[in-house]
């Protein structure tokens, strides 16, 4: 019996979800363990409870306090992608699922649910995807490059200073008045300078990419050759690129502020 890509990358999600490290050398172990019958998630309830995770701080020890023991998890799990409203509502859901479930079921539980993370949903895209390219690092360390240490610390060193790339969402300028303020992902604006029924940015327009690299697309194809592209009046910030179509001339952009 072999292992199945899913029960592979089960392997290495809940590894890099518990001690934010790559599987590396212990890789062959625990895959036995499932060939031998046993699940991902039973795996990973027995490291979650087995002395090498309890060691990895106080936090973790059955010392602590379940508060203590849940910002300890989410710091590790999460790192600075979630805060506000959506870290208070996941750490009440942590302390009610470990008095019905445990520690052990309830980390499995949030790494699982992490992962189903839809590309809507801003406030926990940016964790979604700083799991998946721990994932990915880990499984390029374990599997691509059959790297076998046993030392925790290297193999939490491989996957430390991952970075999500981060996505953002897209927002439409319309013919009205649009105050538009971007997420902290990598957003796309898209607007039109083209005939007065399509033209889009201009007037009192305020738009705010936010954090993240974000685009201006602005749709000039339609101006007739000679004309002047212009801003219009409106106020640009905080976006890092900005591509215009044209068949006209770039004109006095000076009226968009802080470009």
């Amino acid at each position: 019996m072999a292992l199945t890509t899913t029960q592979q990358q089960d392997i290495i999600k809940y590894c890099v979800g518990l001690f934010n490290a790559a599987p590396g050398g212990y890789m062959t172990e625990l895959a036995q363990f499932v060939i031998d019958g046993g699940t991902p998630t039973q795996m990973a309830e027995n490291l979650a409870n087995g002395p090498t995770f309890k060691g990895l701080s106080f936090a973790y020890s059955d010392a602590s306090t379940n508060e203590q023991f849940v910002d300890a998890f989410f710091a590790n799990l999460l790192g600075d992608t979630v805060s506000g409203e959506a870290l208070a509502w996941a750490t009440d859901w942590a302390l009610t699922r470990i008095e019905q479930a445990g520690r052990a079921i309830m980390m499995i539980e949030a790494i699982d649910d992490l992962a189903l993370v839809e590309d809507d949903n801003a406030a926990w895209i940016a964790a979604r995807d700083l799991q998946v390219e721990r994932i990915e690092t880990a499984t390029e360390y374990t599997i691509d490059n059959s790297g076998t240490s046993t030392d925790l610390d290297e193999l939490q060193g491989v996957v430390a200073g991952t970075t999500p790339v981060v996505g953002g969402e897209t927002f439409t300028l319309t013919t009205g008045i649009d105050n538009i303020v971007g997420t902290a992902g990598n957003d796309t604006i898209n607007a039109s300078w083209n005939t007065a029924a399509t033209k889009t940015l201009g007037g009192l327009d305020n738009i705010d990419g936010g954090a993240g690299t974000d685009t201006l697309n602005v749709d000039d194809s339609a101006t007739a050759s000679g004309t002047l592209f212009s801003t219009g009046g409106a106020t640009v910030k905080n976006v890092e690129v900005i591509k215009i179509a044209t068949t006209g001339q770039l004109g006095d952009k000076s009226a968009a502020t802080a470009l």
